[in-house]
């Protein structure tokens, strides 16, 4: 486990790397873009203002600083992110890969997207480098009809990296559905005075038309003080009542003052005490049921008398589509993509990465994308191997915690197969 101490020396690692003159600036970029007024609507977005890793940095920076102040606050994600980076420029360096100092001044050129992309390869290659792999990174060239994966390693396997990250047009637009039905929705418990969990599965992609018919059956369902489960219109409707206006309820801790109730607050606390409010508690197993869209949203009353807190007008909002379809094309695709990098006269291994997407898939969802993924493989020799991988942070015990899964698939009948002491 990393303490502060690890953190700040990581961070300040990736920092020694840098133009220092450089880096000043694009910190004095970002300092200058929360105090403009009204920055978003002047400046443009902050992900689309900001350097990603000049961002990152200042973000660890905050986190570090406020960690200093409070030793019982622990590193933030961007904090947790920060040092996994120094921690793989750290491998790379102490073990002079070829081409690291390349991937350093791409990484400060990169937009986001380019970003995300290039610490993948970064960790790809620390991970060949710890299992005693000697690795080297292929400067792509660009407008050149060579053929360039990412990563060489031992001279004779070649990595192609892919991360996905990117929303489809599909999954932008459903995205909108989900939260215009949720503005709508808290509207309209607001209005009655009567807070309700709401579960909605779509069979299909949901339209304008068939929102405003959701919409007018859980008005009229909540208008009657009634609960239920319905399809309609190709919806599953699950609709259970958690509380009315003015009920409170003890949510089992104690504080005098915000600042002291916001260090007890979690996610867990409230799925709890939903859990036992609704009729359908099952739905909050997301094991079984991921969703697509979810939200609580909450109002909190402090007894200051015997400083216990309750809570109340609680609504909770999950939205699942019944296939993801989009995302399981687009790794295929990338998939087609990525093979032309590939050589074809070595093994060649492709490396995707899911994170972004991973967290929207069920069991179901993995099954489909494997079948695809084995259809590729047999239809495309070149391809040795593909590895899919996905980053996930999460709390627990009161501190950020990051998890990273990886499952090779290899291909039965490959063009060049990969040498039985090679490990991945």
């Amino acid at each position: 486990m990393l303490e502060l101490d690890d953190c700040i020396r990581y961070v300040e690692l990736v920092k020694e790397n840098l133009d220092s003159l450089w880096f000043s600036d694009e910190i004095e970029k970002i300092s200058e873009y929360y105090k403009t007024p009204k920055n978003t609507r002047v400046l443009g977005d902050m992900e689309d203002y900001a350097n990603p890793l000049a961002f990152l940095l200042y973000q660890a920076e905050k986190s570090i600083n406020v960690s200093r102040l409070n030793s019982q606050i622990g590193p933030s994600f961007e904090l947790i992110k920060a040092t996994i980076l120094g921690t793989y420029l750290d491998i790379l360096i102490k073990n002079n890969v070829h081409g690291v100092k390349e991937k350093i001044n791409d990484i400060v050129k990169a937009n986001k997207d380019e970003f995300e992309k290039i610490v993948f390869e970064l960790d790809v290659a620390q991970s060949l480098v710890k299992l005693n792999h000697k690795v080297e990174f292929i400067p792509t060239r660009s407008g050149e009809s060579k053929k360039t994966p990412d990563i060489l390693a031992d001279g004779k396997v070649e990595f192609e990296c892919k991360k996905k990250d990117k929303l489809t047009k599909r999954d932008k637009q459903n995205y909108e559905h989900w939260e215009f039905l949720a503005r709508k929705l808290t509207d309209m418990m607001n209005d009655f005075k009567k807070f309700y969990f709401v579960y909605l599965f779509f069979k299909n992609d949901p339209s304008s038309k068939s929102l405003k018919i959701l919409l007018r059956i859980i008005r009229k369902t909540i208008q009657r003080n009634q609960e239920g489960s319905f399809d309609i219109e190709g919806v599953e409707i699950k609709i259970s009542k958690i509380c009315d206006y003015g009920q409170n309820f003890d949510l089992g801790i104690h504080g005098r003052t915000m600042p002291e109730i916001q260090k007890q607050i979690k996610p867990e606390l409230f799925e709890k005490f939903i859990k036992t409010r609704i009729s359908f508690p099952e739905l909050l197993n997301y094991e079984k049921i991921q969703p697509d869209f979810d939200v609580i949203r909450h109002r909190l009353t402090h007894h200051s008398q015997d400083g216990k807190v309750a809570i109340g007008e609680v609504m909770k909002f999950v939205f699942k589509i019944s296939e993801i379809p989009d995302r399981i094309k687009s790794v295929i695709n990338s998939l087609e993509h990525a093979k032309n990098q590939l050589s074809g006269v070595r093994p060649g291994i492709i490396c995707v990465n899911l994170t972004h997407i991973s967290g929207k898939m069920i069991e179901v969802d993995f099954v489909a994308l494997r079948n695809q993924i084995d259809k590729v493989l047999k239809n495309n020799s070149t391809i040795s191997a593909v590895v899919l991988s996905s980053e996930y942070h999460f709390k627990e015990n009161n501190s950020n915690r990051f998890l990273h899964k990886a499952i090779v698939i290899q291909n039965s009948s490959p063009k060049h197969e990969i040498p039985k002491e090679f490990q991945i």
